[in-house]
């Protein structure tokens, strides 16, 4: 069993040092509980970014299976993900595997997060041989939704109606938050077809240039969205202050160039 899990696992080292362990005794666990049904798993978000960190960012995983998830797989996934969540507690990584048939039943979201935002850890790619349609001006038009409603509940202009939450210590919120611009941004992107990925370095120095008018702004966003500085109250309602401005026209900015229905 060791050799084939080895033999399916990919070069680690793609990941930051501090999340290897973590990714690594994650995927033999999914072996363990799924063996020949694991199709794959890959690693997305901020530590596939090289913009994680430790102790803060989650280990996000993405595993898929030949079939569906089982109510017999319930209590020894239960059991693993006790295991793991008390060993790698920062992590937040065991999550129940998607059955491959999502790529293609509702694919178009799984196609773009494995294209644009994942590293493959173990077993082989999936998607390759399915036809991806790139994000575009209406796809981003539904995507900024989320994070612009969490900016205003952050300013406190609406109730939260996003599928995330904002951190309460001062400075991982306003990492959050500036991240969430950062995702508004790759959706102006997306809007204006130059979208190459979420990474801070693909999307903010494209901004810059596309909209001098919000270089200050975006400035301050990439630094707050990749470093925890020691911030306050004060500084997370100033950054507000601009952030809310910013929302609205990135909103109007991509409904402008999207097609109407």
């Amino acid at each position: 069993m060791n050799h084939e899990f080895e033999s399916k696992l990919w070069n680690l080292n793609q990941l930051g040092t501090e999340f290897r362990s973590a990714a690594e005794a994650h995927a033999r666990e999914y072996y363990v509980l799924f063996g020949q049904r694991l199709a794959a798993i890959y690693v997305w978000g901020s530590v596939h970014r090289w913009e994680a960190i430790p102790g803060v960012s989650d280990t996000d995983l993405l595993p898929f299976i030949g079939d569906p998830f089982r109510n017999e797989d319930e209590s020894s996934f239960c059991e693993a993900q006790n295991k793991l969540d008390h060993e790698f507690p920062s992590a937040k990584a065991f999550v129940r595997p998607r059955p491959v048939a999502v790529l293609t039943e509702r694919g178009r979201a799984y196609q773009l997060r494995l294209h644009y935002d994942a590293t493959l850890i173990w077993g082989e790619e999936l998607g390759a041989d399915l036809p991806l349609i790139p994000p575009d001006a209406a796809w981003a038009k539904e995507w900024i939704k989320s994070p612009s409603e969490l900016i205003r509940f952050g300013a406190g202009l609406a109730p939260n109606n996003s599928d995330f939450t904002l951190p309460n210590e001062p400075n991982q919120r306003l990492r959050k938050l500036a991240r969430l611009v950062v995702q508004e941004g790759s959706c102006v992107l997306m809007a204006r077809n130059v979208f190459r990925s979420l990474k801070v370095a693909d999307v903010v120095p494209p901004l810059s240039r596309l909209y001098p008018q919000w270089t200050t702004f975006l400035r301050k966003t990439y630094h707050y969205s990749l470093e925890l500085k020691p911030v306050g109250a004060d500084d997370i309602r100033l950054y507000l202050a601009e952030a809310v401005p910013w929302t609205e026209w990135a909103e109007a900015e991509v409904s402008r160039i999207a097609p109407v229905k």
